[in-house]
């Protein structure tokens, strides 16, 4: 793992505290040091290479423009999450340009026990090539998925349905990263990609997706175990608050989930 990504740990697993003082916005970044909020090489990396892969697709031309978020990203507050210090980033103009997304919401976290990445890309119509994927950029930077994807589901508070849910277990010699990630289309809920082309409603619309990264340390996983490891504990309790919120930045649009999840527990 690169110099810049030795001063992230995993993110501290506790019980989601749903109240609590209105969160603080993105203004307050400014004055986070430096040396905590270096951008992750290895992310910075499969950005480059899967959307350089992948953006041979975005040549659709759309008739009309690109349906807005409901509230700017830049807006997202950077103390969602209590207990460690956000700053929410930017990415390169050329990493922006061949991911090709409309809107862009990047966090790192640190606290006391590490590191934390929340990243989610927004696109302004619901048909949209195929993007970049944890399972796809992931291995061809020579990361392995030992347990393959592993699709399941956890409760939000306060929501009927259940969030589906994609866990990712990648390991790199003796790294070891922990991927959790949704797609949102029109304002449904999946954690299958290719579920959603078939869903895909030409001009308008919008396709969203969000995932939460974070460092494995200690035993390994396995498809029996992983609900009880820290790491996934982490990863989720990060989900559990992000994703109620990121819904409040993206179009009203209504959409329910009935008989959508696919879960392999």
């Amino acid at each position: 793992m690169s110099d810049d990504n030795r001063h992230k740990e995993e993110l501290k697993s506790g019980t989601v505290d749903d109240g609590g003082e209105q969160p603080t916005t993105a203004a307050a970044r400014s004055t986070m040091p430096l040396a905590i909020v270096a951008l992750s090489g290895l992310l910075v990396v499969l950005l480059l290479f899967s959307a350089g892969t992948l953006a041979i697709g975005r040549g659709r031309v759309h008739k009309g423009p690109p349906t807005p978020l409901a509230k700017s990203f830049m807006d997202f507050p950077v103390d969602f999450f209590p207990g460690y210090t956000w700053r929410q980033g930017v990415l390169e103009p050329e990493i922006e340009r061949l991911v090709g997304s409309n809107a862009t919401l990047k966090l790192t976290g640190v606290g006391r026990q590490g590191w934390v990445d929340l990243y989610t890309s927004y696109f302004g119509y619901a048909s949209t090539p195929l993007e970049h994927e944890p399972d796809v950029c992931y291995p061809a930077q020579g990361w392995d998925l030992p347990l393959g994807v592993i699709r399941t589901e956890i409760n939000l508070p306060g929501r009927s349905e259940p969030l589906p849910i994609n866990v990712f277990y990648f390991t790199k010699e003796l790294q070891r990263v922990l991927v959790v990630n949704y797609y949102c289309i029109n304002g449904e809920y999946y954690n299958d990609r290719l579920e959603t082309k078939f869903l895909e409603t030409g001009e308008g619309g919008y396709y969203a997706q969000t995932r939460v990264t974070v460092e494995v340390k200690g035993e390994e996983l396995t498809r029996e175990t992983y609900r009880d490891h820290e790491a996934f504990k982490r990863a989720r309790d990060v989900m559990v608050v992000a994703a109620p919120l990121i819904e409040t930045y993206l179009p009203q649009m209504g959409g329910s989930n009935d008989d959508k999840t696919q879960a392999d527990q």
